[in-house]
C-alpha cells in the first residue's frame, strides 16, 4: 500500500507539473491563453525598459524587478513580488492571490480589482486603485472596481498603509449616463433656439 501511495503521489507530480517551466525574461515579451509556468522573473534589460503583456496563461509565481513593466488581463498568477522601481497594471479579468510590493514599484488596479484577494506594501511602494465608493478599513479596502464589480482587498501588513494607498474615484457608470442624456438635452435645446 505504501509503495503504491509513493508510486501514485510522483505520477502527480510528473503529469501537473508537465507544462509549468521557469522563464526570465530581459526583453519585451507576452504571455497568452495556454501559457503556463511555474516561475518567471521580468528584469530590464538597459537602457530599454521591459514590458511583458500578459491577455492569458497561469503563472504560480511571478518577480518583476528593475523598472520592467508587466500588464495584466485575463490571465492568474498566484503570487506576485514587486521590485526596485517596477510597474504592474492590472487589468480586467485578471486573478492575482497575493502581491507583495517592495522598494518604489508601483501597481495600477484599474479594472478586475475583485480578483485581487491579497497585498503586503513595504517601503515606498504605491498601490493606485481606480473605482468608486472607495473606502479604506482597517487593514483591507473595499468598493466598485470600474467594471462595476464589487472588491475588498485585504493587507497582510501588521499596519494599514494608508500612505501608500492612492484611491482614484471614478464616476459610477449610472452618473457617466445621466450626465451624457442630460448634456444632450442641453445641446438639442440650444439647437431649438438657434
Amino acid at each position: 500500500m505504501k509503495k503504491m501511495l509513493v508510486v501514485f503521489a510522483f505520477c502527480f507530480a510528473v503529469f501537473n507539473a508537465e507544462g509549468a517551466v521557469d522563464w526570465d525574461i530581459y526583453d519585451d515579451a507576452s504571455i497568452q491563453d495556454g501559457d503556463v509556468y511555474l516561475a518567471v522573473n521580468i528584469y530590464d534589460n538597459p537602457p530599454e525598459q521591459t514590458v511583458v503583456n500578459m491577455t492569458g496563461g497561469d503563472i504560480s509565481f511571478c518577480n518583476i524587478f528593475d523598472s520592467a513593466q508587466l500588464n495584466c488581463s485575463g490571465c492568474e498568477i498566484s503570487f506576485l513580488d514587486t521590485y526596485n522601481n517596477s510597474v504592474v497594471s492590472v487589468n480586467a479579468n485578471a486573478g492575482l492571490d497575493l502581491i507583495d510590493m517592495y522598494d518604489s514599484s508601483t501597481v495600477f488596479l484599474h479594472n478586475g480589482a475583485e480578483n485581487v484577494s491579497n497585498i503586503r506594501i513595504y517601503n515606498d511602494s504605491l498601490l493606485h486603485i481606480y473605482g468608486y465608493s472607495l473606502k479604506i478599513e482597517p487593514l483591507w479596502v473595499e468598493g466598485y472596481s470600474v467594471d462595476d464589480e464589487w472588491f475588498t482587498i485585504n493587507f497582510r501588513n501588521s499596519f494599514i498603509p494608508e500612505d501608500h494607498i492612492i484611491l482614484h474615484e471614478v464616476p459610477e457608470p449610472s452618473t457617466i449616463l445621466l450626465l451624457g442624456s442630460a448634456s444632450g438635452i442641453v445641446v438639442s435645446r440650444q439647437k431649438n433656439k438657434s
